[in-house]
């Protein structure tokens, strides 16, 4: 059986909340997709693009989920390097390269071999999970000595939260909504951190840490629910931030929309720590969500293409009716289409072991 984000943990290990949780964040990255593809040519005050703008904003996380997932189901294992390169490294760079050619091939088909080549070196946007994912493998090694020390993972995330996402956080809101004086300090200072590159070190790894630790140690009840309201608050908040940077900017650009921003990081971990503590499984829904969860890789390589699909064939997509509904509504047929499709791709045996 494949050892990869997507996929169940089988037998002893396998864990409810970890196959509800993948099926809900499934959800939210077709919704995530579903609303940015109209985000960008909405009018920007309108009051439809302000619910494109929620939806967007409030489901950017769930890639950050999958990150702790990984690290959940990983950091506790014992994998030799040559394991590691030959069964997760070499199959994501196969995974990748062949995703890139099927991307690039059905995108570009209509500008002939030139296009075609241009798309291969510039990959559709949703591969760079595939990238972060290889590059968090590459260095398993290294997280699984700081995954074996408890002060030292609760050392490694609270130097994370402060340099990879809290002082950047604060830096570039100064930067974007201050007076000119404290503007043009905090851009400075910004620009210092990014010369740090604490998001290298701490970025990604942050949340595979994360994830390890919270399955593993948990968290205490009173924080807790600190951390469930600060992940509604994050949540509300980082809409509201995007929103009016967007308007004084005049255009839609992805300035706040960053992973490494506090406001994407609070309600991931929110939203994990929610299920380790909340989500038990039932007896009936248990074999359906594992199945499912199962075909996780194949829904997230092809949900890009089901989208565009349903848009261009279909005429169904975020501002289809009311986007309120359409988003959710439209974001549930492409998870039901990207379900069936995948779990057919899981039918074929060299399919399923080398491209889903």
């Amino acid at each position: 059986m494949k050892e990869l984000n997507f996929e169940p943990v089988m037998g002893s290990e396998r864990t409810a909340y970890f196959d509800y949780l993948k099926l809900l964040q499934y959800f939210f990255l077709m919704v995530v997709h579903t609303a940015s593809y109209q985000w960008y040519s909405t009018d920007i005050h309108s009051t439809s693009w302000l619910v494109l703008n929620f939806y967007k904003s409030s489901t950017r996380p769930c890639v950050l989920i999958f990150f702790m997932i990984s690290g959940a189901l990983m950091l506790g294992k014992d994998i030799p390097i040559k394991i590691l390169y030959r069964k997760y490294v070499l199959r994501l760079v196969i995974v990748f390269i062949a995703w890139d050619i099927i991307y690039a091939v059905i995108t570009y088909w209509s500008d002939g071999l030139p296009g075609i080549i241009f798309k291969l070196f510039n990959s559709n946007y949703h591969l760079w999970y595939l990238l972060a994912m290889i590059g968090l493998y590459i260095c398993f090694p290294l997280m699984k000595l700081i995954a074996e020390n408890e002060k030292l993972m609760r050392y490694f995330m609270i130097l994370s939260a402060c340099f990879a996402f809290f002082l950047p956080t604060v830096f570039e809101l100064i930067t974007a909504f201050g007076t000119d004086a404290p503007a043009h300090w905090a851009e400075m200072i910004t620009g210092h951190f990014y010369d740090m590159h604490m998001t290298t070190v701490m970025g990604y790894p942050f949340f595979f840490i994360a994830g390890y630790y919270i399955h593993t140690y948990g968290i205490d009840k009173v924080p807790r629910r600190i951390i469930y309201a600060l992940g509604i608050i994050s949540t509300i908040s980082g809409a509201l931030i995007n929103a009016l940077f967007v308007r004084m900017q005049g255009t839609p650009i992805d300035t706040f929309n960053n992973s490494f921003m506090l406001y994407e990081m609070i309600p991931a971990i929110a939203v994990f720590t929610f299920f380790k503590y909340n989500v038990k499984g039932n007896v009936r829904l248990d074999k359906i969500v594992y199945r499912v969860s199962a075909w996780g890789l194949g829904i997230y390589m092809v949900h890009d293409l089901v989208i565009q699909g349903l848009n261009a064939f279909l005429g169904l997509n975020a501002m289809s009716f009311n986007p309120i509904l359409a988003v959710p509504v439209v974001g549930l047929i492409a998870l039901i289409v990207c379900i069936i499709i995948s779990g057919l791709l899981n039918l074929i045996p060299w399919v399923k072991d080398h491209l889903v």
